[in-house]
This record gives C-alpha cells, sequence and structure tokens, in this order.
C-alpha cells in the first residue's frame, strides 16, 4: 500500500450481512477496507448486488445480528453445499 503521506492508513474490518433470499442466503462474512464505500464496492463486486444486504461496523451490533438471525459464515456454509 503506498501511504498518503509518511503515515499508514489503517484498515478496518466491516462485517456484511448476506442478502437473505440470495444465493448466500443465512451467511455473513467479513471485509477488511479503508472505508464504508470501499468495503461496499469489495463486497458488491465479490458477491453481487443480489446478494449484498448490508454493512455493520460496530462489532458488538454486528455480534448480535448474527446471532439473532442465526447466520453462518460464508465459508462454513460452502462446505455444507
Amino acid at each position: 500500500m503506498i501511504p498518503i503521506s509518511s503515515r499508514q492508513i489503517k484498515k478496518k474490518t466491516y462485517y456484511v450481512l448476506l442478502s437473505q433470499g440470495g444465493q448466500y442466503k443465512g451467511c455473513y462474512t467479513t471485509v477488511q477496507a479503508t472505508s464504508l464505500d470501499k468495503a461496499k464496492m469489495a463486497v458488491i463486486e465479490r458477491f453481487g448486488l443480489l446478494n449484498y444486504g448490508g454493512i455493520e461496523r460496530d462489532e458488538l451490533r454486528a455480534k448480535a445480528l448474527i446471532k439473532a438471525f442465526g447466520l453462518k459464515p460464508v465459508e462454513e456454509a460452502r462446505e455444507m453445499l
């Protein structure tokens, strides 16, 4: 990564809740990105617009939503197929 100035840009972890009606139904994943917009673009490029559900930055809220909806990681769901 080429820094904008003398300091490095820190990447943040975003929790991606995938669409409940798409191919990745009942799944979530994480994305490392420098901003929310870049995280959204990475998700759309990787999973497609129809599978995009939402992105959470707050870890506690994301884990609460994952637990409430009973979501599984994308990698674990692929093994079940």
